[in-house]
């Protein structure tokens, strides 16, 4: 049986977190270590983690950081989709529809706009779940990691756009 939900970091547990670090370096080949530094510096309590397993095990996990931006000097509160992963042995079971669908949903229920910064590959898939390319001079976001990205020549795309 599957289970979708959405925890607030400050109700995870660190077992689930641990499983989550595993997931992400199956992906990111980085260290357990530097990803549990990375979760322990740039994950806040309130951030939400979106888990899907079956049977205790983490299948996709889908991480969601709440922030600022301001556009035509009005500040916009957005939530940043940050991560979204799918086990490699769980990949093709449609499951990106039911994970996308639900990251969506939460977007629009905290009346934000969802922000993401992906690499070209992925535009296609972002864009059947109704992001847009957005263009990131017109933001100022006032999130000091996420204008990291945007000097890694990332693509920035907008969700629920509210302005």
């Amino acid at each position: 049986m599957l289970k979708l939900e959405c925890v607030e970091t400050k109700n995870l547990k660190i077992n689930l977190i641990n499983e989550i670090l595993s997931l992400k370096n199956s992906y990111w080949k980085h260290t357990i270590s530097s990803q549990r530094n990375f979760f322990k510096s740039n994950i806040k309590k309130n951030d939400f983690h979106i888990l899907l397993s079956s049977e205790k095990k983490l299948l996709a996990y889908g991480c969601l950081r709440k922030g600022i931006f301001i556009k035509k000097n009005k500040k916009i509160k957005h939530i940043r989709f940050d991560t979204f992963i799918i086990s490699k042995s769980y990949r093709g079971k449609n499951y990106t529809y039911l994970l996308m669908n639900f990251i969506n949903k939460i977007i629009e229920n905290s009346n934000c706009a969802g922000i993401l910064f992906t690499g070209k590959e992925l535009i296609n898939l972002y864009k059947k779940f109704n992001w847009k390319i957005a263009v990131p001079k017109k933001f100022k976001i006032l999130t000091p990691s996420v204008n990291n990205q945007l000097s890694k020549e990332k693509i920035m795309m907008i969700y629920n756009e509210i302005v």
